[in-house]
Order: structure tokens, then sequence, then C-alpha cells
């Protein structure tokens, strides 16, 4: 009983609010009901609940309740004759399949709730406690079936990690070390970052700081982001402003669109636009497409870039070739080789190394076709509620011409 009753706690904790449409619903009562329950009277909680519903049978909020509390209280049966019934209704509705497939998971069903679970995710992508259930549920099923079957084992350790895959396409945000400028994210939450970045480079002026402001959230299902970043080195400083949009579609198509302009004093170019096309094709293989036009104060860079990605668990080896015009008259192919290990799901280490021969536009002159190497290590840290803390270390050496050493530090507030 103890143990379902942790259970239960963990549930009110990861279950989000539901929006329901009942006109007959008083909400003093389902209130009152969530104050027995945070004091531990279930069956006070119970009892009151079901005299409301014998007054407003059709109190969707108050049945749903009742339903929980049944299952908190060890009357799993019930629990799932009544969501069943809320399911007739709203059968679309993923907090009652949720809630559902828990409840079966208490029950041994595993099988069942997976099941139930599958359909949940594909409902609301966007809702992490459906994930992390179905990944435990599922890493379980392979444990067990590793000491039994093999066949079975393989067939839900694939599974397991083509979830997992998709876990990772949704959630993890994606840094490119140390400038973190470009991001990929799904989630649906609002952030303010401030990110304070050193780069020591080996040629030139030496010294490069940067400090990032950066407002994420969602519009109409879409992120957005806005970021604005302060550069200098020595007596030159220089502002960036950059927009980003990326829009989600359903065939696991992903559309990531930004423009920045700067007041360039040959930091940045003058404006960029970018738009990169991202594909998964059977769920583990990635396919992106990414075109950015450069105008600087002297020349205007094209470059057109191909790559195909795929996760093995928790590793992502990926293939890049591109093409990068200058002025639209010297065309220079190039390629690269890149491995990411991502290392933890929960607060999400990475460590990247990449190499391969590119065009490379530095302080306004073409350095021609050179040999490029790339590692760092990125990550972020849940400190405290809503507060992350971020942190990436990069190594980038071009050629012969210089090596560039940096960190970012940043700290990021969601609402």
């Amino acid at each position: 009983m103890e143990i379902r009753f942790c259970q239960s706690l963990l549930l009110l904790i990861t279950l989000t609010t539901s929006n329901f449409t009942s006109a007959n619903s008083v909400p003093s009562v389902t209130e009152e009901a969530w104050q027995l329950i945070n004091q531990k009277k279930l069956s006070s909680a119970q009892s009151i609940l079901a005299e409301w519903l014998k007054k407003v049978p059709e109190d969707i909020e108050a049945k749903y309740l009742y339903a929980r509390t049944l299952a908190w209280n060890n009357k799993t049966d019930e629990a799932i004759s009544l969501i069943d019934k809320l399911l007739e209704k709203q059968p679309q509705n993923s907090d009652f399949l949720f809630t559902k497939a828990t409840v079966l998971s208490w029950q041994k069903k595993t099988n069942s709730a997976i099941s139930i679970l599958d359909n949940a995710r594909h409902i609301s992508p966007g809702d992490k406690a459906i994930w992390n259930l179905e990944l435990k549920l599922l890493k379980h099923k392979v444990s067990e079936a590793s000491e039994k079957n093999h066949l079975k084992f393989i067939a839900l350790k694939n599974k397991y990690e083509a979830i997992q895959t998709e876990y990772y396409l949704q959630f993890l945000e994606r840094y490119q070390a140390p400038a973190t400028i470009t991001r990929i994210s799904t989630k649906k939450e609002n952030y303010l970052l401030l990110g304070k970045s050193h780069e020591k480079l080996s040629i030139d002026t030496g010294d490069w700081q940067s400090t990032l402001l950066e407002l994420g959230t969602i519009w109409k299902k879409h992120p957005l982001s806005f970021s604005f970043e302060n550069s200098s080195r020595f007596n030159m400083n220089d502002n960036q402003a950059m927009f980003s949009a990326l829009t989600i579609m359903d065939n696991n198509l992903q559309l990531n669109t930004s423009i920045a302009a700067s007041s360039s004093n040959d930091l940045y170019p003058v404006w960029q636009f970018a738009m990169e096309a991202s594909k998964s094709l059977k769920k583990i293989n990635i396919l992106q497409y990414k075109w950015q036009h450069r105008k600087y104060s002297t020349d205007v860079i094209d470059s057109n870039n191909l790559s195909f990605s795929r996760y093995f668990g928790s590793f992502l080896p990926k293939v890049t070739v591109n093409i990068t015009t200058i002025n639209n008259n010297d065309i220079l192919p190039g390629y690269s080789t890149s491995l990411s290990w991502f290392i933890n799901d929960k607060d999400f280490i990475r460590i990247s190394f990449s190499q391969g021969k590119e065009a490379e536009y530095l302080n306004k002159k073409l350095e021609d076709i050179t040999k490029t190497e790339f590692i760092g290590v990125d990550g972020r840290w849940n400190i405290i509620s809503d507060w992350n803390a971020l942190i990436a270390l990069g190594h980038h050496k071009q050629g012969t011409v210089y090596n560039k050493d940096g960190i970012f530090i940043g700290l990021q507030r969601r609402f």
C-alpha cells in the first residue's frame, strides 16, 4: 500500500492539468477533494466526489479525479472501468490514456500499458511524462527478455532505442559549442537565457568575448527565439540580433528558419539568412539540408550543406558535404564527419568531435580549402526548479591558420 501511495504522489507531480468542458462543474468540489488528497485522506476525497457525481454525473473533471482517487486507494479495476467510460467520450484525451496506462502498469499489465502509451505519445508528443513512463516500462521489458528469450530481447531493445531516439529529437536541445548560437528545441516552454562566452585565438588580436541574451517562446505551436549578442575584441565591438523560427510537421519534417543582422565590424556578416530542413527517415535516420546566405561588407557567401546522420542508441555519427560560393564565382566543395555521444538524457551531456575539409572565410580573406577539426563538450544541468545551467567547451583548429579555444557559460530560466 505504501508503495502504491508513493507511486500516486509521483503521478500527482507528473500529470498536467487538462482542459475540461463541463458547464455544470463546481471548482470548489474538486479543490476540496485535492486538499483532502494532499492531506492523504483519499477515502474522504473519494466520498465527496462520489456524492457530487450523484448530483452531476456529467462532470468530467470530477469523474476523472474520482477515477484517480480509486486507483490511488488500490481500487484499480474500478478506476480503469471509469476511465474507459471517459475515453468513450474523449478517445483522444492523452491524460486519460496516460492515467489508464499508469494504473495498468501498477497491475503488472506492462504490454497493455505500452500499447496505450504508444497511442498517447502520438496524440501529445510534447508530454514528457508519457515518454518517460513508456521508456521505463520498455527498459523493464528489455531486462526481463534478456534473461528468457534472445529474439524477443532484440526486438524490444530495437523498439526501446527507436523511442529513445525520438525522445532525444523531441526534447533535447542541441548546442553548437562554444558560441551556442544555433539551437533546435521542441519543448513547449518559454525560457530566458543569459550567457557569456570567451574565446582565445592563436592569431590576430587574440581574445574574443561575447554576452548573449536570448528569449524563447511558443507561438501557435511554433518554437520561436530572439537573441541579442554583443561581442568585443580589443577595440572592436559588434552587436548581432537573430530571430529563429522552427516549424514541425506531422511527417517527421522540421523547417528551421533564421535571419540575423549586425552592426558589423567584421566579426559577423552585415546580415545573414539561413533555412534548414530536417527529415526523419524510419525514426532513427535523419536527412538534413541547409542553405545559408551571408553578406559581408565586401563579399557575399552562399553555402549549401547536405547531411546524413543515424542514431545508434546514444551515439550520433554524421556525414556532411557542402558547396561554398564566394560572390557567385569561387566554387569550393568540402566535407566533414562528426560523432556525438549523448551521455545523459536527464540533464544532458554531450561530447562532439568532427573533422573534414571545408572552405573557411576569415577576416575577409578566403583561406581556400583547408583541414578543420573540432572537439567540444556541452551540457545542461537543472539547478533548482526551472533554473538550468549551461556550459560548453570547445577547441577548433583551422589548418595551420589558427587554433581557437572557447568556453560558454549560461543561466536559463524556464517559465
